[in-house]
C-alpha cells in the first residue's frame, strides 16, 4: 500500500512539475527507422538499442549524431537523455544513467542505465549541444 501511495505521489509530482507541452514536442520517428531529425534541424540522431528497451529494468543504447544531411558524424558538446511517458505525463529515474563518448568516434555515445519504470509507449528525448546550439530529437519506443 505504501508503495502505491509513493508511486502515485511521484507520478503526480512529475506531471505537476512538467514544463513540456504538446505544442513544443519535437518531431518523432519510431526507433525501428533509420533515425530522427532534431526539432530545429541541428542534427540527425540514430539510436540503436544494445539491450532493451525493457520495462522495470535497465536498458542500454548507442547514440550517433550526424549532420542534418545524415552524412557526416558531428562533434557534440553535451548530451542529456530524458525518458518521458507522454501518455501518462511522467518521466522516470535517471540517477543510474551513464552517457559516455565512444573513444575514437566523433559524435558517438553509449548510454547505460536507461530505466523505463513501466511498459508502454515512451519518448526518449535526447538534447544535445552542437556548436553552441541546443536542440532536441525524440525517439519513440514501446517497452514490453
Amino acid at each position: 500500500m505504501q508503495y502505491l501511495l509513493r508511486l502515485s505521489l511521484c507520478v503526480f509530482l512529475c506531471q505537476a512539475c512538467s514544463t513540456h507541452s504538446k505544442a513544443d514536442a519535437p518531431a518523432v520517428m519510431p526507433a525501428s527507422t533509420e533515425g530522427v531529425a532534431s526539432k530545429n534541424g541541428t542534427f540527425f540522431l540514430k539510436m540503436d538499442w544494445t539491450t532493451g528497451p525493457k520495462s522495470a529494468a535497465t536498458s542500454a543504447a548507442t547514440l550517433s549524431f550526424y549532420d542534418a544531411n545524415h552524412h557526416q558524424a558531428i562533434s557534440v558538446d553535451s548530451v542529456a537523455v530524458v525518458p518521458w511517458m507522454t501518455t501518462m505525463g511522467h518521466g522516470t529515474a535517471m540517477k543510474d544513467q551513464k552517457i559516455v563518448p565512444v573513444a575514437g568516434q566523433v559524435g558517438h555515445f553509449t548510454i547505460d542505465g536507461i530505466y523505463l519504470i513501466m511498459g508502454g509507449p515512451w519518448d526518449i528525448r535526447v538534447t544535445a549541444t552542437v556548436n553552441g546550439s541546443v536542440d532536441t530529437a525524440t525517439v519513440a519506443v514501446t517497452a514490453p
